[in-house]
């Protein structure tokens, strides 16, 4: 019974709210009361959703940071190799030049290891009897002469360089023509010169080239500049430090060049042979009666 009055009277209540809205002011009045109350229930689900969303945030940043992090590595570590890359062509491209500029064969070849050894000042590169090289082939590279091969296997040569204690070279002073003898002193970075007279007008900074004489290396290609003058009262000559115009250290590609009469020696032999081959008795033809302009 009072179960069915209580619903009487609330669906009265409901009717007259609805109709005649007699309970909105009660209504507020229990909104204002319970609103401290809902927020106090609602509090640790919010803060609770706002520390996730925080937590995921900071996730995603050090995850994104990370990312960052190692693509910024590639990419200086892929701009480290295009610039040795570019530094690699650039010197291809001065050691092709070199090429085009002369009648001479060239070759470039691939350096292999260096030897650092005060004793021994010696490179490996990638061309051997295969390839025509020899002992006593210059070699040089973009900057200037490296050193003169001593030994060769089939695919393989050992290169002398210019800073062995026992290499010397005939050099000549641009600025003005003074002669010397360049000699290895074992480091890495220095050259002497032999017997230059306390009279010898020698200054630092002077650029050494090639002399030609001796008939080993080529005349007029850089050998180093001129780094110190020391006058010493006791001795009749004066002590010249040279640095080498070229990394010796530090090369990658070197260039092996011919001498000059190689195409004619060349020719000459192949043309006698010919000869012989069709006529015994015809004379033998000498690198002197051919002209050779071209470079194969």
């Amino acid at each position: 019974m009072r179960v069915t009055v209580m619903v009487v009277l609330s669906l009265i209540t409901m009717v007259l709210d609805h109709r005649l809205h007699y309970l909105d002011n009660v209504r507020s009045h229990l909104f204002v009361l319970i609103s401290p109350l809902q927020m106090l229930v609602e509090s640790p689900i919010r803060y609770a959703n706002l520390l996730s969303e925080a937590m995921t945030s900071q996730a995603q940043l050090l995850h994104e940071n990370r990312r960052l992090h190692k693509n910024q590595l590639l990419l200086a570590s892929k701009l480290q190799t295009f610039k040795s890359l570019e530094k690699e062509n650039a010197d291809l491209r001065r050691l092709l030049n070199i090429s085009q500029r002369t009648a001479q064969k060239t070759l470039i070849a691939e350096v292999v290891s260096v030897d650092i050894d005060p004793f021994v000042r010696k490179m490996l590169i990638n061309k051997g009897s295969a390839d025509g090289v020899y002992e006593g082939l210059p070699v040089l590279d973009a900057q200037g002469v490296v050193g003169k091969v001593v030994h060769t296997s089939v695919f393989m040569s050992s290169v002398q360089l210019i800073t062995n204690l026992t290499h010397v070279l005939p050099v000549v002073i641009q600025r003005n023509g003074v002669r010397a003898i360049a000699e290895g002193t074992g480091a890495t970075d220095q050259l002497s010169l032999l017997y230059l007279p306390d009279t010898a007008d020698v200054q630092q900074g002077d650029l050494l080239l090639t002399s030609g004489l001796g008939g080993l290396f080529p005349r007029g290609y850089p050998v180093g500049a001129v780094a110190s003058v020391k006058q010493d009262t006791d001795l009749a000559y004066i002590e010249v430090i040279v640095n080498p115009s070229s990394p010796l250290d530090k090369n990658k590609e070197v260039l092996l060049l011919w001498p000059e009469d190689y195409f004619k020696q060349t020719t000459a032999a192949v043309v006698q042979h010919q000869q012989s081959e069709q006529d015994p008795t015809a004379p033998v033809a000498t690198p002197e009666d051919i002209n050779v302009n071209s470079t194969p």
